[in-house]
């Protein structure tokens, strides 16, 4: 079972997750982004990194800072010179 969790995570970590996206409690879970404007906010909650990428109207990808988090809750945000389309959040190791 231990090999399974360890393939779905790493699938996970290449692909990036989406809006309402969770993992094992033994990681990051119950992250979610929202994207308002020309902004984008992620969140996760638990212990590891991420970085929320936003995908912006003109083509180009905005990345925030990454944040580190140990049993705990992080909160990225970041912006486009113009209209945001959609965010998602990337699992850093």
């Amino acid at each position: 079972m231990r090999t399974a969790s360890a393939a779905l995570a790493a699938a996970v970590l290449a692909t990036g997750l989406g809006a309402g996206t969770a993992l094992a409690a033994e990681g990051l879970h119950d992250c979610d982004t929202r994207v308002e404007g020309n902004s984008g906010t992620g969140w996760c909650h638990g212990t590891g990194s991420f970085q929320l990428a936003l995908r912006c109207v003109d083509g180009t990808e905005q990345y925030s800072g990454i944040v580190y988090i140990q049993q705990g809750y992080g909160l990225v945000s970041t912006s486009c010179f113009g209209k945001a389309l959609s965010a998602r959040i990337l699992m850093r190791s």
